[in-house]
């Protein structure tokens, strides 16, 4: 399972995981009966409070290349846990390195298809006037 890997990588805890079988029959939802173990919404919380929220799209799924999932943060060491995790079995589209704006930024899909975007950057970010 997807949640399991992103566990893996990014530490914390999976909860609130609802799965489509949960989903009350007055919701209007058609779901086959191939896609009722799939979830419907789950949360990771990391040690620091952010969360990844989470969700399985029903039907046929076509693997993509039009979004990223965009990970910013101070901590090389977490960065470093992520992509390793992350990039068993996957595809890396721009190697970890230094930049002219970053410590460390690099890019890849995991093995369930999804692209991911790594930066640490030199200095925070400036807010737009």
């Amino acid at each position: 399972m997807a949640l399991n890997l992103y566990q893996r990588a990014f530490g914390g805890q999976i909860v609130d995981v609802q799965y489509y079988r949960d989903l009350p029959e007055d919701s209007g939802l058609v779901v086959s009966e191939e896609d009722k173990d799939l979830i419907l919404f789950s949360r990771l919380i990391w040690p620091d409070g952010r969360e990844l929220l989470c969700a399985d799209i029903i039907g046929p799924v076509e693997r993509g290349n039009n979004m990223y999932v965009s990970v910013q943060t101070e901590s090389t060491s977490e960065v470093n846990k992520a992509w390793l995790n992350l990039r068993e079995g996957g595809k890396i589209h721009m190697d970890l390195m230094t930049s002219f704006f970053a410590t460390l930024h690099g890019s890849l899909q995991d093995k369930f298809g999804i692209n991911w975007m790594f930066t640490v950057p030199k200095e925070p970010f400036r807010e737009y006037p």
